[in-house]
């Protein structure tokens, strides 16, 4: 659904290869040493195009299940419109999930 939208128009194709490889700078420098940092980081990537920065970040908590954490107190700087597309992406990505188990 969020790709087709992208590929769709060309300057938002841009936008979002632009925003995917700031957003994976970011993954490489996160730790949980850095988490103020990150913090500051994260809120500046999510106001230019937060349905990608979500949706990056949701699929690196579902890969490394030891950051969650972090991630969520790196979220602490965003403003509500930012969170309000992190809980839709998150319920787009609960709702997408193929191997739910209820138990």
């Amino acid at each position: 659904m969020l790709t087709e939208s992208y590929l769709s128009n060309l300057s938002l194709l841009q936008a979002m290869i632009e925003t995917q490889t700031q957003v994976s700078k970011w993954q490489r420098r996160f730790s949980t040493e850095n988490v103020r940092q990150s913090t500051r980081q994260v809120s500046k990537l999510a106001s230019g195009n937060s349905l990608i920065v979500f949706d990056i970040i949701i699929k690196q908590a579902k890969q490394y299940d030891n950051q969650i954490e972090s991630l969520n107190q790196s979220m602490a700087n965003c403003n509500e419109l930012s969170l309000d597309i992190f809980a839709y992406t998150l319920l787009r990505h609960i709702s997408d999930a193929k191997d739910v188990n209820p138990y």
